[in-house]
């Protein structure tokens, strides 16, 4: 086994949003998906899975509101 985090390398985060998402949802979801760059990856009739990627760094900015949290996609 080699370890590759010795060496100069990208890390990237992977985030999988599953979202109840009813007709009247659904217009919403899109937009927000798109606003943060996420890919609608999967649909069923009541659901989306979303597809967020981003840096560490980014995954874990602290924010001090819930609509910071929002916009910024990280908890």
């Amino acid at each position: 086994m080699i370890d590759l985090s010795e060496a100069e390398h990208i890390e990237r985060e992977l985030m999988l949003i599953k979202v109840r998402a009813g007709q009247k949802e659904r217009e919403d979801m899109k937009r927000m998906a798109d606003i943060f760059r996420g890919r609608i990856i999967d649909v069923s009739d009541n659901t989306y899975t979303i597809e967020l990627t981003g840096s560490g760094a980014q995954a874990r900015r602290p924010s001090s509101s819930r609509s910071t949290r929002a916009r910024s996609w990280k908890r």
